[in-house]
């Protein structure tokens, strides 16, 4: 039974449910959701988790971005840009899009109507409201891709914001490292390299540093106060952004517990907090093999060589026999072993 008077967070994913016809598992949703809220009012060391997905026009429509703005290059930019359209083309494709555009465009303001947030960037962007558990924000942005509003197999840009953590310091920024390494196409690291009137053609690398952002409480919710969004990461399939909210909030409440430590004897929190200089380590073996700097590598575009190193890293992940594919098993071991002293608290 949805208890959404209890947990009104779940009322965007019955509408959606009904959209879609999708089966939903909602007395697991439900205990998750209620689990990591009394988590993260009793001990504060299981962030909030919010997202924002920002989509395309050229995912929902690409045959007609093929037509107009030829082929793809290995890093997702096309031949052509609107811009570089003579005026009969423009107004050609001008419209085509008006009938797409009035079949398409109800079916994301119905979205919006039923309680997912719009932002302001791509065609669309979803900025979904924060959850306690990250299992609901998946599970709301898995029926989004099943309702065809996000593209399944595009790399749609991903935003992650866990709330309560300070972005100061280094440890949101060794958080997204990990992410990126498990999770992030090494395209999304080079693109960022390549200059243009506006910097860089990736915003991520225009706004925070390092791909980090840091966020205020006049921009959160769930009663949060501070908060850091990580900017790399990327919406391909449900598995892909189940995978990454799933770690983005496991590593984000070792990091809590391990800034904690001194004010939460209980021995699950201290163990969690052991797990913190674990990963921390794992990450860096991989940086020192490579050569790559611990310090901030600053601007993709004025300092190019660390980024395009670690993107090379983000290749590697797949080599059986790598220091990267080894590392990524080994947070995946902590991510586990985390979600188990949870559970126990």
């Amino acid at each position: 039974m949805l208890l959404t008077s209890e947990i009104p967070r779940l009322e965007p994913i019955a509408y959606l449910q009904a959209q879609t016809g999708a089966e939903v598992e909602w007395e697991k949703l439900q205990t998750h959701e209620l689990a990591a809220k009394r988590l993260h009012e009793t001990y504060d060391i299981v962030p909030t988790i919010g997202c924002e997905v920002e989509v395309k026009w050229s995912s929902l429509f690409p045959d007609l971005a093929r037509q107009y703005f030829g082929e793809q290059d290995e890093l997702g930019r096309f031949e052509r840009k609107y811009a570089d359209l003579p005026l009969d083309q423009q107004e050609a494709l001008d419209a085509a899009c008006v009938p797409l555009d009035a079949e398409l465009k109800p079916k994301f303001e119905a979205t919006k109507a039923a309680g997912i947030p719009q932002g302001k960037d791509a065609y669309w962007e979803f900025a979904n409201a924060p959850t306690y558990a990250w299992q609901t924000l998946s599970q709301e942005v898995a029926l989004l891709m099943d309702h065809g509003l996000i593209p399944p197999g595009n790399n749609h840009s991903l935003h992650v914001t866990v709330g309560g953590v300070n972005s100061l310091g280094g440890g949101p920024n060794l958080v997204l490292a990990g992410l990126e390494l498990a999770f992030v196409p090494p395209e999304r690291i080079i693109l960022a390299t390549y200059g243009n009137k506006l910097g860089t053609n990736s915003s991520w690398a225009r706004r925070g540093q390092d791909g980090l952002s840091a966020r205020s409480a006049g921009m959160l919710a769930l009663g949060q106060h501070q908060a850091s969004e990580f900017r790399t990461l990327v919406a391909e399939t449900p598995e892909n952004v189940s995978q990454t909210l799933f770690t983005a909030q496991s590593l984000s409440s070792i990091l809590l517990a391990f800034r904690r430590r001194h004010e939460l004897p209980q021995e699950p929190v201290q163990e969690l907090a052991c797990l913190w200089p674990q990963y921390r380590k794992i990450l860096m073996n991989v940086w020192e093999e490579r050569g790559l700097p611990v310090s901030s590598w600053g601007s993709p575009v004025k300092n190019p060589e660390p980024w395009l190193g670690w993107a090379e890293c983000l290749s590697r992940r797949h080599e059986e026999s790598s220091i990267e594919a080894a590392a990524v098993i080994a947070i995946d071991k902590v991510c586990d072993k985390a979600e188990q002293l949870l559970a126990a608290l």
